[in-house]
C-alpha cells in the first residue's frame, strides 16, 4: 500500500493530515485539522466595475462574515460568454478586507477595465 510522506521545513517526516513534533530524539504524530473542513463559509462573488477604470472598490453584503475573518480570494472560473476571464484581465492587485456583515473587495488594473469580475472566496 502506498504511503504519502512529507517533510516538513524541520525535515521531519509526517503523514497527510498529521503534524510532527520532536523532543528528546522522539518523534510524536498528532492530528491537526483539516485546513479544507475549518473553512466556515465560502461563495462567489461579483463586482462590477464601471466604465474604464483603473482601480475599484466594492462592498458586498455577505451574512456569518465577521470583521475577524481571515478572507481567501482568488478569480473564479468562467464561461465562453462572460465579459471578463482571468485569462484575460489586466488585474495588478486584489484584495479583500473583511466587516461584519461584509467583505469589501479592492481591485487595480494595469488598463483600464469595466464590467462584472467574478472571484471564489472563503471565510475562514
Amino acid at each position: 500500500m502506498f504511503q504519502e510522506t512529507f517533510l516538513n521545513f524541520s525535515g521531519i517526516p509526517q503523514r497527510r493530515g498529521q503534524q510532527a513534533t520532536a523532543t528528546a530524539g522522539a518523534v510524536n504524530l498528532t492530528p491537526i485539522e483539516n485546513r479544507l473542513d475549518a473553512l466556515e463559509i465560502a461563495g462567489v462573488a461579483i463586482i462590477t466595475v464601471p466604465k474604464k477604470s483603473l482601480e475599484h472598490t466594492q462592498t458586498l453584503t455577505v451574512a456569518g462574515v465577521l470583521a475577524t475573518n481571515r478572507i481567501i480570494l482568488g478569480l473564479a472560473p468562467c464561461l465562453d460568454s462572460d465579459e471578463n476571464c482571468p485569462e484575460m484581465l489586466d488585474i495588478v492587485s486584489y484584495v479583500a478586507t473583511p466587516s461584519d456583515g461584509a467583505i469589501t473587495i479592492t481591485a487595480a488594473f494595469s488598463q483600464p477595465t469595466s464590467g462584472p469580475i467574478k472571484f471564489n472566496w472563503s471565510a475562514a
